[in-house]
């Protein structure tokens, strides 16, 4: 990780500032507490590393005073973490790794192997993730297996799955025909996503 180089002589800062981005990217919502917890800091602290991403990031999030928690502007959010999609995944489901964060030289040599899949695309993944932590609906245009047709789905995305091979959420599929409504989609198979304001079963 790359860090502008006033982060670079502050890598605790660096790492906190990431921690708000990835919060905000992937679960659309920031509060004080996620820091505090996260970090065991004081409000005050929390408050004050909130102000310096503002900073860096300020069109990326805004305040909502109701709920006393920060909210991401999708249409303007400019990452400053950049990790794969697949990590940001793996965080999502385990906890957030400071060593995903700034990678670190292996001890030992080391190649992945195993199926070629799809990369990832970052933001297709956000929106589904933040539709999941929000409870909120999304519509995509989604390749079925069969490869035979797209076809254009209104989801409400539950949980993330992975089989040791591929990312996978499982959704809602409101307007499916048939008895089963519960299926489970592959990340690498969305063609298009747009996410949608409504909260599931409003």
């Amino acid at each position: 990780m790359n860090f502008p180089l006033f982060l670079e002589k502050n890598p605790e800062l660096a790492i906190r500032l990431s921690f708000i981005d990835f919060k905000l990217y992937y679960t659309g919502v920031l509060s004080r507490s996620d820091l505090i917890e996260e970090f065991n800091i004081s409000e005050i602290t929390a408050s004050r590393i909130i102000a310096e991403y503002k900073t860096i990031r300020e069109n990326n999030f805004h305040y909502n005073q109701s709920e006393k928690k920060f909210f991401i502007n999708s249409n303007e959010f400019v990452p400053f973490l950049n990790i794969s999609a697949e990590d940001a995944l793996s965080m999502l489901a385990g906890g957030f790794d400071r060593n995903k964060i700034v990678k670190k030289k292996a001890f030992i040599k080391f190649e992945k192997i195993g199926v070629d899949t799809n990369p990832l695309c970052n933001e297709k993944v956000a929106i589904i993730t933040r539709a999941i932590y929000q409870n909120l609906m999304v519509s995509c245009v989604y390749n079925s297996a069969a490869g035979r047709e797209l076809f254009d789905r209104d989801l409400a995305p539950l949980v993330i799955l992975y089989d040791g091979i591929n990312w996978i959420f499982r959704a809602n599929h409101l307007g499916a025909s048939g008895d089963v409504k519960y299926k489970n989609f592959n990340f690498s198979r969305i063609i298009s996503i747009i996410e949608k304001p409504n909260k599931v079963g409003r």
